[in-house]
């Protein structure tokens, strides 16, 4: 949106829809429900836990043959599911 003559910023833009701090794992966000019920689905298995350097973890579910499910919990305990394929990450 350009205000005043400004003109539009595609530097600008990019960094508007940059993923949150510490935030960078690959894929594509899944609500908050659905994650939550993909990750406690039966046929849902558990690949591992990563912990990496600050203090988040991130738990990674192998959700398709081609995708995983990952879960990112805060220190606050507020969770967050990305579907990423597994071509973009490693585990």
């Amino acid at each position: 949106m350009s205000l005043h003559g400004e003109r539009e910023d595609p530097a600008r833009e990019s960094q508007a829809n940059r993923s949150p701090v510490g935030e960078s794992t690959p894929g594509h966000p899944v609500s908050w429900r659905l994650g939550d019920r993909l990750a406690s689905r039966d046929d849902v298995s558990l690949v591992g836990e990563l912990h990496g350097s600050g203090p988040r973890t991130r738990t990674v579910f192998d959700l398709t043959d081609e995708t995983y499910l990952v879960r990112t919990r805060t220190p606050a305990g507020r969770e967050h599911y990305r579907e990423v394929p597994k071509d973009d990450c490693e585990v």
